[in-house]
């Protein structure tokens, strides 16, 4: 009996993984990318947003054969101090037609703020003195977005926030306990509430499983299913 409930604790100690950094170039950027983009098109009006932190750059460039070690150091030391808030937002008519709203009106509507768990939230504003060679890497993103997505990518706006407090220390980060939440443009007659995403993000952790085999989210501390507590 005593050899059944080892066996069985040990099995339970195997299904329900500790909350583990998953090594930045093993990090699936495409999975990343869904998990840090949000969209709502109800109501003829579509707005995105994608909030990119600077582990979605560092796990895209180590995915490169082409960038060699060196050059991936160099842009993700570049783009450390930021992250990076991209917008999109259009009307649609009833013909199917989109209108997209312009920069100027998508930066006056816009609004951003992190709330860390047991701190207080945090605004944060857009950055208008980023360095140079940020500046550079996200007006390049405008014509590859274009090509590949026409109109849409043409009026994808790209935003750097900054990401260090005066202390230097991070402002938001996605390995830690808290919401971002991100505010659009309003439009007449039209109220929606903001975009919010939970932190820590999933993909940039190794995967966790319930004792039933379900994923289990980071973000979890419990198992839906059993109610069994999972490690932090």
């Amino acid at each position: 009996m005593r050899t059944l409930a080892g066996l069985i604790l040990l099995l339970l100690c195997l299904s329900v993984q500790a909350a583990e950094r998953l090594p930045i170039d093993k990090v699936d950027s495409n999975i990343l990318t869904q998990e840090t983009q949000k969209s709502d098109g109800a109501d003829n009006a579509m707005d995105l947003v994608w909030w990119i932190p600077v582990e979605f750059w560092e796990a895209a460039l180590s995915g490169n054969p082409a960038i060699t070690p060196q050059q991936v150091a160099e842009v993700v030391e570049t783009l450390r101090p930021y992250s990076v808030i991209a917008v999109v937002q259009a009307d649609i008519s009833n013909q199917g037609a989109f209108h997209f709203f312009d920069e100027k009106k998508v930066t006056a509507g816009l609004r951003v703020e992190y709330r860390p768990a047991n701190r207080s939230p945090v605004h944060i504003s857009i950055n208008e003195l980023a360095h140079p060679d940020v500046v550079l890497l996200l007006n390049q993103l405008s014509p590859i977005l274009t090509a590949a997505m026409g109109n849409m990518g043409e009026n994808f706006y790209f935003f750097p926030l900054p990401d260090t407090d005066k202390n230097g220390d991070r402002l938001v980060s996605p390995y830690e306990e808290g919401v971002l939440r991100v505010t659009l443009a309003k439009r007449e007659g039209l109220s929606r509430p903001p975009f919010e995403f939970q932190l820590p993000l999933d993909s940039l952790h190794e995967p966790r499983r319930c004792p039933n085999g379900q994923p289990a989210h980071i973000s979890w501390k419990y198992c839906p299913w059993s109610g069994t507590k999972l490690e932090d």
